[in-house]
């Protein structure tokens, strides 16, 4: 804000920079700050533009333009209506002559993209960039369609006015601490501008607020005109700041509408909800500069009209007030919005630095992906958060680049077929990955996940891993291979080609989540909820461990029943026999801290904890509950920073007694008695079956199942 008040321009920036928004995509690697640091740049021109008349602000507000539209298409959604008053300005003082040059600087601030048609190709880039069609593909972003943020399935059925009620809940309960804080404060800034009910050229004092308000307006007023009478060019005098209300009120309005009506990410979603709410730091540029004004408004209503006190006095203390429990909200952004003013105060003085969102999550999460891989591994990803960190890893970080990473989903596009040069180790059956049995795979060089991996597996010793899901449903993938859990991944292994026992494999994986769990406790713990709820993509590395603990249980528990189901367990010698009840305890295990501390606990979860226990309860009885190595009671992190983790242990001692089955009882009839209250279970196969057993059981007084 030139020339503005310092406790306006301090109480703006600090709404902004502390708001929980703001903060979030400040302290992780996103292209959002650079964003915001641009448009309050190009805010910040065009209001010197529209108070001094320099032309230098003009052109630098122009080179800003450009530059900010290499980084991120919504600055166009400032910019049209800014460079719309811009040219009003222009007009009015006769420098219209100038506007052929402005428009030449902003596009020299679009040079930058230049850079990629000249650059060598480089893995992991984006499109086709070497081709004026491919470029010009690339420029307006048609992949996801132009202005558009989504080219998923679902589609979202909110309306403008919706989206644009949701922005506005967010900055009232959601920005603002106290409730509303923001809202209110922005209008009355807004409203201050708007009829000029302050001079914020120079903090004056109690003789100088003192003065007729009407008089003062008729002299900046009469000043002003005269100045622009008299000048055609650069002047050092200042138009009233009120003159920049309303062109900033129109550009928040344009951004909330435009944008709003071409965003087409479904809200109902909590993850696309979060990535749409990114979208909002920049329109909250401008609210937090009217509120910053309110501040101000509000100090002279206080200081001069009721305490006859200088407005500076109030606002100095007013502004550090509020931003402090803003910074508290910003620092905290899972606690409670809106918690009581002074509460929320005290808490501000004692800010833990480990609740601030930490820089290492993904750095970790990336080495937990990477390290436990074999060399010369080949990687299939189809997760954002997996392909973003894991690529910053190894170019920035140059970690295991012996690891071949691909993304399915770049595949997927006709253009990929330019990019498979940079992949010469790759043995590509087509242009780009498709679905099977489609045109596009009969007629236009498309292939398939399984032709992929049939054209590489051998290249790579069978060492092929996937993280995420398929693009595509690919029956004649499942029919030849299978996963394998793999820490955070998954093998690939080849079905004929399979030898690995049971026993092996639970060896081999308990050494890769011991790595696993190593590299995500790096420097910090995992991402906990309510600090990383489900709009942000910290929380997604939560949730895929939970379902990675989940996926490796049931793996583990089918193949045992199965190996169980072979073979008469009058027929097995008592060491197998122990090695089967032992797989049977490690899924159990894992499934419990899936019970306990998982937020989000999945109904198959529930199931297989249930199946587990019923499994445990029928086994030969040993004298003895199985000797289980558990990773979790050396890897405490599935509680959060402020909690103890209770290991298996620690809650269910029983388990490790002779009386174990007992306790599988009761675990059998709390999982299944869950499972069968959830609505989702009616469809499943197995519904009936486990009711079933479990009104058996429940109906004759019984604690388990049959039991040998």
């Amino acid at each position: 804000m030139p020339d503005a008040s310092r406790g306006a321009a301090f109480s703006a920036a600090g709404f902004y920079a502390f708001s929980p928004l703001v903060w979030q995509y400040s302290t992780t690697a996103e292209v959002f700050a650079l964003n915001n640091a641009l448009n309050a740049l190009i805010l910040s021109r065009a209001i010197a533009f529209a108070r001094k008349r320099q032309i230098k602000d003009a052109r630098l507000g122009a080179l800003l333009c450009g530059l900010a539209l290499c980084n991120q298409h919504t600055a166009l959604l400032f910019e049209i209506p800014l460079v719309l008053w811009m040219i009003s300005m222009l007009l009015k003082q006769n420098l219209i002559k100038t506007l052929p040059s402005l428009i030449g600087i902003g596009l020299f601030g679009l040079l930058p993209y230049l850079y990629l048609p000249l650059a060598t190709p480089k893995q992991g880039s984006w499109g086709n960039v070497h081709s004026f069609n491919g470029f010009l593909h690339h420029f307006l972003r048609r992949d996801y369609g132009t202005l558009r943020l989504y080219s998923g399935a679902a589609k979202a059925n909110d309306t403008t006015l919706q989206r644009v009620s949701a922005y506005f809940i967010d900055v009232a309960k959601r920005q603002s601490n106290p409730l509303y804080t923001l809202p209110v404060l922005a209008f009355v800034g807004f409203l201050g501008l708007l009829f000029d009910r302050m001079n914020f050229t120079v903090l004056t004092d109690v003789s100088t607020i003192s003065k007729n308000s009407k008089q003062r307006r008729k002299s900046r007023l009469r000043a002003y005109n005269e100045e622009k009478k008299g000048h055609g060019g650069d002047t050092n005098e200042s138009a009233p700041l009120s003159e920049v209300a309303l062109p900033l009120a129109a550009t928040l309005w344009f951004y909330l509408f435009l944008f709003h009506s071409l965003s087409n990410l479904p809200l109902d979603d909590p993850l696309l909800y979060g990535v749409h709410a990114r979208f909002w730091m920049q329109p909250n540029l401008i609210i937090a500069l009217f509120a910053g004004i309110g501040i101000e408004v509000l100090a002279k209503v206080i200081g001069s009209r009721l305490l006859n006190k200088p407005k500076h006095q109030p606002a100095a203390r007013l502004a550090v007030l509020l931003i402090a429990t803003q910074l508290q909200l910003g620092i905290r952004p899972g606690g409670a919005p809106g918690s009581i003013f002074l509460a929320g105060l005290r808490k501000t003085w004692n800010i833990q630095s480990s609740l601030a969102p930490p820089a290492w999550y993904f750095h970790n999460y990336a080495r937990a992906l990477l390290t436990p891989l074999p060399k010369n591994a080949l990687l299939l990803v189809n997760y954002d958060q997996q392909w973003t960190s894991l690529r910053y890893q190894q170019v920035c970080e140059g970690y295991r680049t012996d690891v071949t990473v691909l993304q399915l989903s770049m595949m997927t596009y006709g253009w990929w077929e330019t990019r498979r040069k940079l992949y010469p180790h790759i043995n590509w059956p087509g242009t780009h990955y498709t679905k099977e049995l489609t045109v596009d795979w009969a007629h236009h060089g498309g292939f398939t996940f399984k032709e992929l991996l049939d054209a590489n597996y051998a290249t790579f010793s069978g060492n092929v891993f996937f993280g995420g899901k398929l693009s595509y449903a690919d029956t004649g993938f499942h029919q030849v291979y299978d996963f394998i859990p793999y820490g955070l991944l998954k093998k690939i292994i080849h079905k004929q080609q399979s030898t690995q026992s049971l026993e092996s494999i639970v060896k081999s994986t308990r050494k890769v989540w011991n790595i696993t769990l190593s590299q995500l406790t790096h420097h910090s713990g995992i991402p906990i909820e309510p600090i990383h709820s489900e709009e942000t993509w910290e929380w997604t590395i939560n949730r895929e461990l939970f379902d990675h603990i989940a996926e490796r249980a049931a793996f583990i528990l089918e193949r045992a029943i199965a190996e169980a189901d072979s073979s008469s367990s009058s027929s097995i010698d008592e060491k197998t026999l122990k090695r089967r009840i032992r797989h049977l305890f490690e899924a159990a295990i894992w499934l419990e801290y899936c019970i306990k501390y998982d937020n989000h606990l999945t109904t198959a979860a529930v199931k297989n904890s249930g199946l587990a226990d019923v499994h445990i309860v029928k086994s030969p009885t040993l004298s003895q509950s199985p000797n289980v190595t558990d990773l979790f009671e050396y890897h405490k992190v599935l509680a959060g920073p402020d909690q103890k983790m209770k290991t298996f242990s620690d809650l269910f001692p029983q388990a490790f007694s002779s009386d174990y089955k007992t306790w599988a009882s009761e675990r059998f009839m709390y999982a299944w008695g869950d499972f069968l209250q959830r609505e989702d279970a009616r469809n499943d196969a197995q519904y009936d079956t486990i009711k079933d057993i479990y009104m058996t059981v429940t109906s004759k007084g019984r604690k388990s199942p049959s039991s040998s």
